[in-house]
């Protein structure tokens, strides 16, 4: 008796998206548990030659990981702010001094009344030397609390034009896309001897898909 297959949501989603961007249909192949690893899909085109196989992997950008990590580890719930902040760094930030240093910082500009716009973007005077030099890149006072409980504040690495870039998103595809495992997943069933990336830039999706030949 075969395995039952039962299908990851995120291997699902993906498929969908592959699916609708090439018109390619997607065929399961891995049911999971199994003593052989396989790729996740078989590629069909429409008149049912197979294309290759496509597998379902994610990636963890480390040194943004690391650093939220940190981030991880302070109280951010600061006292003495009337507001709630969206603060922006740059990698040379350090979560725990920013942590002890932060709520008075925050506290001068919400004084001066430079809230509910993000600086240095929308404001004239400018972010405060003494910010920049804790590695903060831009701040935000998006949200006015109740008195007396103080303000949250959230601290985000920052990232070019506000999302990742095509380059860094090819770099960290391929990453995956070279672990063993992975490889391994696509050499079986006639899948080659190596995986390459497509990356579809208005899409923002990266496959690894089998050399068949």
């Amino acid at each position: 008796m075969g395995r039952l297959m039962v299908m990851d949501p995120l291997e699902e989603a993906a498929s969908r998206i592959v699916g609708a961007v090439t018109k390619w249909a997607l065929k399961p192949l891995d049911p999971g548990g199994g003593a052989v690893q396989l790729p996740d899909f078989e590629i069909v085109d429409s008149n049912g030659i197979r294309m290759g196989v496509m597998e379902v992997t994610t990636t963890t950008r480390e040194e943004r990981a690391r650093f939220r990590a940190r981030v991880g580890k302070q109280d951010w719930q600061l006292a003495g702010l009337s507001h709630s902040w969206i603060v922006v760094t740059d990698s040379a930030a350090e979560p725990k001094l920013l942590a002890q240093t932060l709520g008075q910082e925050l506290q001068g500009l919400e004084i001066y009344g430079r809230t509910g716009i993000w600086i240095p973007d929308r404001d004239t005077e400018g972010l405060p030397v003494s910010l920049a030099e804790l590695g903060v890149v831009r701040v935000c006072a998006y949200q006015r609390n109740k008195p007396g409980k103080g303000g949250w504040v959230s601290v985000q690495p920052l990232e070019r034009s506000g999302l990742v870039g095509d380059v860094d998103l090819t770099q960290e595809v391929q990453h995956a896309l070279d672990r063993a495992d992975n490889q391994a997943k696509l050499r079986v069933c006639g899948g080659g001897t190596g995986g390459t990336l497509r990356l579809a830039r208005r899409w923002r999706w990266g496959s690894g898909v089998g050399d068949v030949g």
